[in-house]
């Protein structure tokens, strides 16, 4: 089952971002773990807030398309380079697997072994060359023969070379033997034999111990000699699985996969290609999982809990990819479509955090006092202090209480948050632009509201054609037929209002003014949702 996230509108404004934080916490209490996120860059007085109340920033989510994080892969079965390929081998008919991945000591990436590897190199090796060019250890070949120590040191390093069975005659012996060699036999006459011959390791089998002066011969002659109870031929069908991995591994041209990939790209990257399985690494390169075909098959979405809005272009990029489970929001009614039924609550309060605060209440759930806080916050900015004409008797009675669960002043915090976020000076054209701005489709336009509270709009007169000039790039880039832009003074009560756009006369007929270039104030006009975007929707409707 995909992470659920709990996330706000594009360009958060205090009320999503609280709202995502309290409704996470809330779904994670309930024993729904759940995370908050944002879809953008924070405004000053939310970051004011979240810091006056200790709370963490939520995360960044740039869409919520469906990452390999979010699919069941399969877990990896690691080896290390010096794994023999029959412990390999054994780890495949375990863990009924055909590819694991090789590892450093940090489970950082070195290569891949599969079963075709294993089958085919022990094919086309030559017998006696195979240790020799595979520079296995004595402890690999103890550990496939099941092997004890007769004579000799296993922890050490050996340069060992090819494979001799000692069938022939003694005499005969050091024809076939030379420096360095491994012999499989188990007569008296033939190990000593090979030990002159210059062999490095003996292997004694059917359960033979030589004697103790030949043990000691042998040592004396720097030559290691194990003992195994497998017959001649099952030794030299086996001596060949201790060769390590790291000679078989693919390691150049590898094909990985990364967790945060996403998994529409890594299908086609598949697509191209025929492997059973890729190694899915971190960004660290170490080994994580790996993934397959039919892994792609499953569901494995993100799932989404929509808060303080409902329209589609104002979520998340990539939504149609994730499963949608609630909306919690105080907006119209817009765009989003789901698969399934879901819980929608849409109550006309000034607030999303209104909501979550009554859907603690109605859980039983206990809110902490930095919570309460933070929710109190966003009822207090989404309203204007209870001025906008958006704000309920709900809100006030809700954030009364909020006041008292948190022990703050509702006055002092409204002060402080228009302090912190209220103030043209210092801001960007871009900043007042584009810092809370909404998308609408209206009729057959699409309509841009920016909105933007201020305490120092005189400075607007200054900024006034740098502002234009960003409105104007923004409504040709985003396609808008109607652009606006709120002012909201705060001190005056009302709002200076900015327009672009080829079809400025939308606005106009709504408020039933004649076109003019000089400044235009709006009166008492507080409120995007309720006192601009209801009158525009009216007016696209009728032309």
């Amino acid at each position: 089952m995909g992470q659920l996230y709990v996330f706000g509108h594009k360009n958060p404004d205090t009320d999503a971002i609280a709202a995502s934080i309290g409704y996470a916490a809330l779904k994670t209490a309930l024993g729904e773990p759940a995370l908050p996120a944002r879809l953008g860059e924070m405004n000053n007085e939310t970051r004011f807030v979240l810091q006056y109340f200790n709370i963490p920033e939520p995360q960044l989510l740039t869409n919520i398309k469906t990452q390999v994080l979010d699919l069941d892969i399969d877990s990896a079965v690691c080896v290390t380079e010096d794994t023999s390929i029959r412990k390999a081998w054994g780890l495949m008919r375990a863990q009924s697997r055909k590819t694991l991945a090789v590892t450093d000591e940090k489970n950082t990436l070195l290569g891949v072994v599969t079963l075709s590897d294993i089958t085919r190199n022990l094919i086309e090796v030559s017998e006696r060359e195979l240790l020799s060019q595979s520079k296995t250890t004595l402890k690999n070949i103890m550990e496939t023969l099941c092997a004890s120590v007769v004579a000799g040191a296993p922890g050490e390093e050996m340069t060992l070379g090819g494979v001799v069975i000692a069938a022939q005659r003694y005499d005969r012996i050091k024809g076939y033997v030379r420096s360095g060699d491994v012999v499989i036999a188990n007569i008296p006459e033939s190990i000593r034999e090979a030990v002159l011959c210059g062999a490095r390791l003996i292997v004694c089998t059917c359960g033979f111990f030589p004697a103790a002066e030949d043990v000691a011969f042998a040592r004396e002659r720097k030559c290691d000699v194990i003992s195994t109870a497998c017959d001649t031929y099952e030794t030299a069908m086996l001596i060949r699985q201790s060769i390590p991995v790291s000679h078989v591994m693919s390691a150049k041209g590898l094909i990985t996969v990364g967790l945060e990939e996403f998994k529409a790209e890594v299908a086609e990257r598949m697509l191209k290609t025929r492997y059973r399985s890729y190694p899915v690494v971190d960004a660290e390169n170490r080994v994580v999982g790996m993934i397959s075909r039919y892994h792609l098959l499953s569901n494995g979405c993100k799932r989404a809990i929509l808060v303080d809005h409902n329209e589609k272009n104002q979520t998340a990029n990539g939504i149609e990819e994730a499963e949608i489970l609630e909306i919690i929001d105080h907006h119209r009614l817009g765009d989003i479509q789901t698969n399934n039924p879901i819980l929608m609550k849409n109550e006309p309060v000034g607030s999303t955090s209104t909501i979550v605060a009554s859907l603690y209440e109605a859980h039983g759930v206990e809110l902490a006092p930095h919570m309460a806080g933070l929710l109190l916050a966003a009822i207090v900015s989404d309203t204007l202090n209870f001025r906008s004409p958006t704000c309920t008797k709900t809100d006030i009675e809700t954030a009364e209480r909020l006041a008292a669960i948190a022990d703050v002043q509702t006055g002092d915090l409204a002060l402080k948050l228009l302090n912190a976020g209220s103030k043209l000076r210092g801001k960007t054209p871009d900043d007042i632009v584009t810092g809370d701005l909404k998308e609408y489709t209206a009729g057959k336009h699409k309509v841009g509201i920016a909105q933007v509270y201020s305490i120092d709009s005189e400075s607007l007169t200054d900024m006034q054609d740098a502002i234009a000039e960003r409105m104007r790039y923004f409504c040709e880039k985003g396609g808008y037929s109607l652009f606006v832009l709120l002012v909201t003074d705060l001190i005056r009560g009302g709002s200076h209002v900015l327009l672009a756009g080829e079809h400025t006369d939308i606005f106009y007929r709504a408020y039933g003014l004649a076109p003019s270039e000089g400044e235009l104030f709006l009166k008492d006009v507080l409120s995007r949702k309720k006192q601009v975007l209801p009158l525009l929707m009216a007016q696209t409707e009728q032309h």
